[in-house]
């Protein structure tokens, strides 16, 4: 039975050539978007799930109040992982790290040198996490001072293989030499922390001797809780503990600790009210419900061309159910018709997303791979097909079988008005939804352009940013005289932080001699000489540090926000405390933004750092100069660290990667809204062939009793327009809902102004004009005898 039934809806499909290539061209394209899309929310959700007992391993956050606001950081305390496993009868292992700071550092072994992105970790990090070791074990993995762990790349690189590498000893920033301890696999992609190297956390300890006091935090802390233990008792007991330490004893700031299980970090790592509670979930969430408004508007063209279609069918539905056909059986007949449309669509899907997988993965920074071996996969692509198919045939099966045979044969059947209007309503409804997507990508385009644009009150353009190793700790002064030498390099300086990092805040601030200061909290960062130069910062009052005033070296700068925070009229000379350092306010700069435009301008504090033992080179170049400043200066770089690979970064890039996910998404919606409305205006194709074909004796006639053509387009179009308008008015309220939510997101942000709805109107109805118009014109202008010829 199921033989013929199959025969029989091919029979049907391929004699209906031109309706089966769009409704297969509008399911191949629905199935492609939603199988990508199904690939990236299947990585996403993967991430961070290979290790043993995720559902034990959390990870530690900040709440931390100020100025009456609550945010949250995964900033803690570098001495709070070894008391947790001393004092935290729930906790059965913790380990310290510093990924909030993974940078690149310079490694040597006899000829090989690289820079390589790593961190710092204790020895308990291999036995809480599970990066396979290929040499070493866990237990003793950085276990001592001056051990490292290595990938196996870096093994093979620097010693041939990871056998050879274990006990070998490598440079380390030219300061000091590390011996090998363990040897593990290259982190997968599936990993949210990359990291080439694992150097010993009492290593970090000694380079920073601000860890050893529980008044300052800047690593991670993760925990692995005993099985059977209550996540609010080890809350409570990490507060617990803080408070017997005396955490941030100074009380300039209330802070509380919590913990969050370690697989929800990537996808809620965005904090709101002092809680992980939005993120990369937000995209997953949304890419999930394009897929399926994708999908649906794909299914929606096989409905209306179905339906359409009824009156053509609906004397084989009657021959048959007079022939004794029961309606289960007409209904699993018009059900394979549907499935064999959606098993070609299917198959090309898969074609499309094997060949557009590589493009796929440049749009979104992502490394899939097409999952041949997967069986879960290809369950997944069969649910899909089922679920695809029985959507599209479920109401043109249940409309056709449902006809009454007598009425049908005897030629007064007339489609119901029903019928009719559930079409237009599939109309309007995938119109709503390209709609909605046109107006979501004009306003994400507008808020990115203004990110793009924006005053930031710096000019991050031409600036060059080179870490500070090797030999310029101690001959900065000379490399920055050399390097001013060169012709195109305009100011040189240096800073602690990178300009687009500026996010290190401290409370221990005071401007008044006696009595008690607000708590409020600054960035603060030090800076060399040229600094506000070399940024293009503006001075509203006061002047820059300079070098021949001995003074300056306890001096301060603050912006405008710093100024109106502290309540000072009068700024200049004003004398302030920061960090114990005491010294005048010399300056005031005009409000820059140091963070991305989520945030609001923060009070921000600079000191001196002329002498500071770390952080970066900052070097301005002449405009249209760049490239051969960048060559100049990487020779002269060499010259200095001979032995050092030269790395340099592009500070309006840097700029550029802090909205990377808006870029992402920005250049993804535009393709979702191209792909909606295509597809939209692809089933109304469909439509205009089909209602063309039953309207072409009556337009041939009417064109013989000397009707125009105006009037005849005005006739064809009616029908297709209204549909169309109604879509985008359903749309529009939709749309700016969903934008002002998102734009709320931003502290600085545009506008959504109605000019985004009228540019969707036109794209819709001019598109809906241009596909339908083009049908009816080629009918139109047809001459009459051959319409009336036409069975």
């Amino acid at each position: 039975m199921f033989r013929i039934y199959l025969k029989t809806a091919y029979r049907n499909v391929s004699g209906n050539k031109w309706l089966s290539v769009i409704n297969i061209a509008g399911l191949s394209i629905g199935l492609t978007c939603s199988i990508l899309i199904l690939l990236w929310v299947q990585d996403e959700l993967n991430m961070d799930a290979f290790h043993q007992d995720s559902s034990r391993l959390y990870t530690v956050y900040e709440q931390v109040t100020f100025d009456h606001h609550t945010t949250g950081q995964y900033f803690t305390p570098a001495l709070l992982a070894e008391q947790a496993r001393r004092n935290i009868p729930q906790v059965e292992l913790a380990t310290a790290t510093n990924f909030n700071f993974n940078e690149t550092h310079n490694f040597q072994s006899g000829k090989e040198h690289l820079q390589l992105k790593g961190s710092f970790a204790d020895g308990y990090f291999f036995r809480l996490f599970n990066y396979p070791l290929l040499s070493g074990k866990a237990e003793t993995a950085l276990s001592r001072t001056g051990t490292i762990a290595i990938s196996k790349k870096m093994a093979i690189v620097f010693f041939g293989s990871p056998q050879r590498a274990m006990g070998k000893r490598i440079r380390y920033d030219d300061l000091k030499d590390l011996e090998v301890t363990a040897v593990f696999a290259d982190v997968q992609p599936n990993s949210s922390l990359q990291f080439d190297y694992l150097i010993n956390w009492f290593d970090f300890m000694a380079e920073n001797p601000w860890s050893t006091s529980w008044d300052y935090n800047g690593p991670m802390t993760f925990i692995k809780l005993k099985d059977g233990a209550d996540a609010a008792v080890v809350r409570q007991s990490l507060n617990t503990l803080t408070s017997q330490k005396n955490y941030l004893s100074n009380k300039a700031i209330h802070a509380r600790l919590n913990i969050q299980r370690n697989d929800r970090r990537y996808l809620w790592g965005d904090f709101k009210d002092g809680y992980p509670s939005a993120g990369r979930i937000q995209y997953v969430r949304l890419f999930s419900m394009v897929a399926v408004l994708l999908l649906l508007i794909a299914c929606i063209n096989f409905m209306n061309l179905a339906t359409a279609r009824s009156m053509a069918r609906a004397r084989e539905i009657g021959v048959r159910k007079l022939a004794g056909a029961g309606r289960l059986s007409l209904i699993s007949q018009l059900f394979c018709e549907s499935l064999l449309v959606t098993f070609f669509s299917v198959l090309l899907a898969l074609f499309m997303v094997f060949n557009l997988l590589p493009f796929f993965n440049i749009l979104t920074g992502k490394i899939i791979v097409f999952p041949f071996q997967q069986w879960h996969f290809w369950l997944q692509i069969l649910l899909l097909f089922v679920f695809t198919g029985f959507t599209a045939g479920l109401y043109p099966a249940l409309v056709l079988s449902a006809f009454d045979p007598l009425y049908v044969l005897r030629g007064r059947y007339k489609r119901a008005f029903n019928t009719k209007i559930l079409r237009q309503g599939l109309v309007i409804i995938q119109f709503s939804v390209s709609a909605i997507l046109i107006v979501c990508t004009l306003v994400i385009s507008r808020q990115v352009n203004f990110i793009s644009s924006a005053r930031l009150g710096y000019d991050p353009g031409n600036v060059l940013e080179i870490p500070i190793d090797g030999n310029l700790f101690t001959d900065y002064e000379k490399f920055k005289d050399q390097a001013l030498g060169l012709p195109g390099v305009s100011s040189v300086t240096r800073s602690f932080n990178s300009p687009t990092r500026l996010y290190l805040y401290t409370t221990v601030v005071h401007w008044v001699d006696t009595g008690t200061n607000p708590r409020i909290a600054f960035a603060n960062n030090s800076v060399g000489y040229d600094y506000i130069r070399t940024m293009k910062i503006e001075l509203v009052a006061g002047r820059d540090f300079l070098r021949n005033n001995p003074g300056d070296s306890s001096a301060c700068l603050v912006n405008e926000s710093a100024v109106k925070r502290m309540g000072l009229t009068h700024p200049i000379g004003k004398m302030i405390s920061i960090l114990g350092h005491r010294g005048p306010i010399i300056g005031v700069m005009r409000d820059f933004h140091h963070l991305a435009m989520q945030d609001s301008i923060r009070p921000v504090i600079f000191t001196l750092g002329e002498k500071d033992k770390e952080g970066v080179l900052l070097i301005r170049a002449s405009p249209k100069e760049t490239p051969k400043v960048t060559a100049e200066i990487a020779a002269l770089y060499k010259k200095f660290n001979p032995d050092f690979q030269f790395t340099c970064r592009y500070l309006d890039r840097m700029y550029h990667d802090l909205y990377q996910r808006d870029y992402t998404v920005e250049r993804i919606s535009d393709i979702f809204a191209v792909i909606a409305i295509s597809i939209s205006c692809l089933g109304l194709l469909g439509m205009a062939i089909f209602t063309a074909g039953q309207l072409e004796k009556e337009i041939a006639i009417r064109k013989a009793l000397g009707a125009g053509n105006i009037s005849l387009f005005s006739l064809t179009l009616t029908g297709f327009l209204w549909p169309v308008i109604a879509g985008i008015l359903v749309a529009s309220p939709i749309a700016w809902f969903l934008m002002h939510y998102w734009l709320n997101s931003y502290a600085y942000h545009v506008g959504i102004g109605s000019g985004a709805f009228m540019i969707t109107a036109i794209i819709c109805i001019g598109l809906a004009l241009l596909t339908v118009g083009i049908q009816a014109i080629k009918t139109i202008y047809s001459r009459p005898v051959r319409l009336l010829k036409n069975e």
